[in-house]
C-alpha cells in the first residue's frame, strides 16, 4: 500500500504551490526556504535516537539498533556518533571491515572524540593495521 508516499507527494506539491504563489524559494534544500526551516534536522533528535539505539543494542536487538542508526545517519549525515555506534555493532558482530569503514567515515567528521579514536584503533588492530592503530591511540592519549 502506498498511502504514506501519496501523502508525502501531496504535501510537497502543496508546499510548491504555496511557495510559488507567495514568491518563496521552492527547494526543500534551500536554507532560505520556509519549508527547509520547518523541516530542518534537529541535533537533539539525533542524540535521542542514537541513545535509543544504544539501549536497544544493549537489550540484544542488534537489527533494530542498526535500523535506528541508519535512519539517524540518513537524516543527519554529519552526526558522527551514529557512525561510531554502527561501527561498534559491526565490530561486535565480527564484521571488522565494515566497522573499519564506518569508523573511518566517522573519523573524517570528528578527529577528537576519545571513544571514536579508541574504537577505530581497535578495529584497525583487528585487521592488522597496527601502525595506524598506534597513531590513533597516541592521539587519544594526548
Amino acid at each position: 500500500m502506498r498511502l504514506i508516499p501519496k501523502i508525502t507527494e501531496i504535501f510537497f506539491k502543496a508546499i510548491d504551490y504555496l511557495a510559488e504563489r507567495f514568491d518563496l524559494p521552492t527547494s526543500y534544500n534551500d536554507p532560505r526556504s520556509p519549508v527547509y526551516q520547518a523541516l530542518k534536522p534537529d541535533i537533539e533528535t539525533a542524540k535521542r535516537l542514537t541513545k535509543r539505539a544504544e539501549e536497544v543494542f544493549a537489550e540484544g536487538e542488534t537489527e533494530k539498533a542498526i535500523n535506528i542508526l541508519r535512519y539517524v545517519h540518513a537524516k543527519f549525515p554529519d552526526f558522527y556518533p551514529a557512525l561510531n555506534d554502527m561501527g561498534v555493532i559491526m565490530l561486535a558482530a565480527g564484521e571488522i571491515e565494515k566497522a573499519v569503514a564506518l569508523f573511518s567515515r566517522a573519523y573524517r567528521l570528528c578527529r577528537t572524540d576519545m571513544d571514536l579514536l579508541c574504537n577505530y584503533a581497535d578495529a584497525l588492530k583487528r585487521v592488522g593495521r597496527f601502525k595506524e592503530a598506534e597513531e590513533l591511540l597516541k592521539r587519544a592519549k594526548g
